[in-house]
This record gives structure tokens, C-alpha cells and sequence, in this order.
């Protein structure tokens, strides 16, 4: 159905998708009625005592965000601040409240607590972690327990009724905000105008190709009050365990990669860019838990193709590092480089926590 979707909108001037498309239309009027209304009646109520910033997009699918996450927590940890991430554990398949350090959730499974606080965990054990389907009762939680000296919620910038010190929308470079339609004829979650709400913005480049420069004249000129930066993501090596292996020594050799992203398209895009050699891409859904048909079916491919190497990100490894493929697995090292202007957002972040 994912695919089918991407399809129609990717593809709306196709007469063949037309009655698709009015369909999607009238679902996202319904949508915006059924925004509105939630807007209306979330009211930011719940406050915690420790300053919080949230980290979310405009757009359905993946956008940076829990990357986002990541480099901010590290960023607070390394100065010496307690710092808690709280998460929906999207997908998951436990209503449990889980609440603790990475390193003392190091026995949950990724559906237990989620594939994206499962990953995060493991990167930075010493974070504390506030996973519950409510991100604001997941707030009071860790913050009456653990009394953090900051908050960061991934994917909070729809999630209201939780007051935040600083909103910051991440971008996707590669969704053109400009020629977008609001969910489900298109990927918008909200329309352009709640960027109103932002407190800082960060484009996020996730593809090799430039950025339109267009679009980010754009961006500047329609919330010019706004800080605006930008943060481009690359691999420079594949990890198993203890082994890492750079990217330019298997360039061009036979690889295999499966996935589970909210935008396979980008992740495509850039894995083209990176093997000269052959190489197979296997798109599965986002937040795929790895059923035993989508395993044989990437055993199957394996045998097929026989690649040299397996490949998957670091979500889609947590889940299925345990399975035997016959060969080693490995995952992308996802790294981000910020521009300069990333110096302004990251002072006025540490501005929060002085008051």
C-alpha cells in the first residue's frame, strides 16, 4: 500500500491515478477537519520543570530527525547535563511506560521499547529514556524520577499538548515543501504556514544532490524571522561488532542492502551515488519488524545475487542482528556534518537551560 501511495503522489498529472487522487483529496480534507479539531483542544498543559526541545518535520516519513536527536543529546551529555529523550516507541509492540538508562534497557528488544529509542540506547547509554504512547506523560515521568536538566522529545512538533522551550523543524532537502499537499494526497502533516510555530529550522541533506537553491531562497524569504541552518548526512564505513570497514574499499564490490526508512527514495538515491559496483536495494516498510517472510524473501534475494556484502542501517540492525543470512551483517555509519550557522542554533539551545 506504501508503494502504491508514493505512486499516486508522486505521479498526480497521470490521468491513470486521477480517481486515486480525488479519493486522497477528499481523505485530506477530512484529515485537516480532524487537525484543526485536535489543534483546537490541545492546549499545552502539561510543563515540566526542566527545559524541553522538541525535533519534528512538517512531512510524513523520515526526515533527520532522530539523527537530530542524537547529535543534541551527545552535545548535552558531553557538557555534563542529565539529559532525557522521550519517544513514542512508534511501532512497537508494548503499551508499557518504559522509563530508564540506556544502559539499564540494554535487555529490551527493539519491539519492546521501539527500533529508534532501541538504537539510540545503545549509542548513548548514558542518556535516560521516556518511551510511552502520551510523549508528554512520558515527560512528567522522567522529569519528576530522574529530574533531568533537559528534555528533548523526538518528533514533537504535532504533539501540543506538551509545553516546549524551543521547537526546532527539521527539512527535508529532498521534499520540496513548495509543489507538497497535505496528508494523504501528499506528505504534508500540516500545512507550510505552521512553521510560524518553529523557533529554529535545519534543512536537512540527505542526498548527493545539491540543494535548490531556489527552495532555500524560498524558505528564507517566506519565515525570514526564523534561525535557519543546515546539516548534510554521509557514510564513510560499514560496522559489525568490532569491525568497520571503510565505504571506498567496497565501492565496487557486490553488495546487497535492505531497508525499513520512512523515505527509501532519498536512501536509494544516495546508495547510487556511493557503489560503482553491483549492487541491490530491498525497500521494506518504515519501522518493519522482519516477519519470517520479509527474511526469506531477503535470503532468497541473497542466494540470487550472492553479494559480498549485506548491508542495512543501524534501525533496521538492532532487529535482526541476531539472524543468521549466511553473511555477516553490517549497517551504514550515519554521520552529520552542520553548516556554521548551526553555531547560532546550538547557542540559543544552550540559552534554555539558563534560565
Amino acid at each position: 500500500m506504501e508503494r502504491i501511495w508514493h505512486r499516486i503522489i508522486d505521479d498526480r498529472s497521470n490521468p491513470i491515478y486521477w480517481p486515486a487522487a480525488l479519493l486522497l483529496w477528499i481523505l485530506s480534507i477530512l484529515y485537516r477537519s480532524g487537525l484543526w479539531f485536535h489543534n483546537l483542544k490541545s492546549t499545552g498543559g502539561v510543563k515540566t520543570k526542566a527545559p524541553v526541545i522538541s525535533v519534528g518535520n512538517l512531512t510524513v516519513g523520515g526526515s533527520g530527525k532522530t539523527p537530530i536527536i542524537i547529535e543534541l543529546a551527545r552535545h548535552f551529555i558531553k557538557s555534563g547535563r542529565k539529559t532525557t529523550i522521550v519517544s513514542s516507541g512508534y511501532g512497537r509492540d508494548s503499551k508499557e511506560n518504559i522509563l530508564g538508562t540506556g544502559d539499564e534497557l540494554r535487555d529490551y528488544d527493539a519491539i519492546k521499547m521501539g527500533d529508534e529509542p532501541k538504537m539510540i540506547s545503545e549509542l548513548l547509554p548514558s542518556a535516560i529514556f521516556a518511551i510511552s504512547h502520551s510523549k508528554s506523560q512520558a515527560a512528567a515521568l522522567a522529569d519528576n524520577k530522574y529530574s533531568p536538566d533537559i528534555i528533548l522529545v523526538d518528533d514533537g512538533f504535532q504533539h501540543r499538548r506538551l509545553h516546549r522551550d524551543f521547537d526546532l523543524l527539521v527539512i527535508d532537502s529532498d521534499t520540496d515543501l513548495r509543489h507538497e499537499y497535505i496528508f494523504p494526497l501528499g506528505r504534508l502533516r500540516e500545512p507550510v504556514s505552521a512553521m510560524k510555530r518553529a523557533n529554529g529550522t535545519l534543512l536537512v541533506q540527505k542526498s548527493v544532490d545539491a540543494i535548490d537553491d531556489n527552495f532555500i531562497a524560498w524558505l528564507k524569504g517566506k519565515f525570514d524571522d526564523k534561525t535557519f541552518a543546515t546539516a548534510n548526512f554521509y557514510n564513510d564505513e560499514i560496522i559489525s561488532g568490532d569491525d568497520h570497514i571503510p565505504l571506498k574499499e567496497i565501492s565496487n564490490k557486490r553488495v546487497y542492502i535492505f531497508a525499513g526508512l520512512g523515505n527509501n527514495r532519498s536512501f536509494e538515491n544516495y546508495v547510487s551515488s556511493i557503489f560503482s559496483g553491483q549492487f541491490q536495494v530491498r525497500r521494506f516498510p518504515d519501522h518493519c519488524r522482519y516477519d519470517p517472510s520479509d527474511i526469506k524473501s531477503i535470503c532468497e534475494d541473497l542466494h540470487k545475487h550472492d553479494p559480498e556484502y549485506l548491508i542495512t542501517t543501524l534501525k533496521d540492525y538492532v532487529k535482526v542482528r541476531n539472524l543468521d543470512f549466511g553473511l555477516p551483517l553490517y549497517y551504514l555509519n550515519l554521520r552529520l556534518e552542520f553548516d556554521t550557522a548551526a553555531d547560532k542554533l546550538f547557542d540559543m539551545l544552550e540559552k534554555i537551560l539558563k534560565y
